[in-house]
């Protein structure tokens, strides 16, 4: 009977911890999965949630080291190795990161996250035709995978392709509207093709939705330099700066900028 209450009050706490955990109060979280562990120190569940917080916060060591001890205590589970592999990719340490991608694919055919990590594996490995390949699967199980999408159309951009790049991250916009990143890229493209009102108009979309977006911000102030509008670059180079103080490249822009205008 003991036993039973101690069940169902774990229980309680493992839906608080998600709860805590999904709202974005990791700290909170944390001492909640820690706190089922120590009443039960194997609970996978709560050795699994506390490894993909440590994930998310960037302690892969030991995010590695706690999704492996919940493994051991449920071998089958394809999510688990899913992020096993996510946080060895983050460690870059590949070949486990694809050896856990594919064990969760062995576990799951269907599982299309799997498929699409795969797929960043191989394109952080210059394995471009596998990493398409692997997108290309993702997206035959899940269709609206938006991400899938950008990451294919980024493939085709580094490739030089960039009408096949622009339908890619069109039909990421299709599927969500609100995704600044590809706005930023279909920018970058008009850009390098020298259609700089159209990169303009890309830039401005994506700051829309994300007024912070550093990147977009110095991407912007690069096209107004292009066009004659040192002043606007100013601008946006020091809004970059404001929002991503480490941003190397609107330093050096900026700078160039003021030279510009004999500051």
């Amino acid at each position: 009977m003991k036993d039973n209450v101690i069940q169902i009050n774990i229980g309680k706490e493992l839906q608080k911890g998600m709860r805590l955990h999904q709202a974005g109060e990791y700290q909170k979280a944390e001492i909640t999965y820690k706190r089922i562990l120590s009443v039960r120190p194997e609970h996978p569940d709560a050795l699994h949630l506390l490894g993909v917080l440590a994930h998310q916060v960037g302690k892969n060591d030991i995010a590695v080291q706690l999704i492996q001890k919940a493994i051991r205590q449920v071998p089958a589970n394809p999510y688990f190795y899913n992020n096993l592999g996510a946080a060895y990719q983050m460690l870059k340490q590949w070949d486990n990161a694809l050896a856990s991608y594919q064990k969760a694919l062995s576990l799951k055919a269907d599982y299309a996250e799997a498929f699409h990590n795969m797929g960043n594996v191989f394109k952080a490995q210059h394995r471009n035709d596998d990493a398409l390949d692997a997108y290309r699967k993702a997206l035959a199980l899940k269709a609206d995978y938006t991400e899938a999408w950008h990451n294919i159309g980024n493939i085709y951009k580094q490739e030089g392709d960039l009408d096949q790049a622009l339908s890619c991250y069109g039909k990421a916009l299709e599927i969500d509207p609100a995704n600044y990143r590809s706005y930023n890229n279909i920018g970058n493209i008009y850009k390098e093709k020298a259609e700089k009102e159209q990169a303009v108009s890309a830039y401005r979309k994506a700051l829309a939705l994300k007024p912070d977006y550093a990147e977009a911000h110095n991407n912007l102030g690069t096209v107004y330099k292009e066009m004659g509008n040192a002043e606007e670059a100013v601008v946006c180079y020091q809004k970059a700066l404001q929002y991503n103080p480490q941003l190397v490249e609107a330093y050096n822009n900026l700078g160039g900028a003021f030279q510009e205008l004999g500051k």
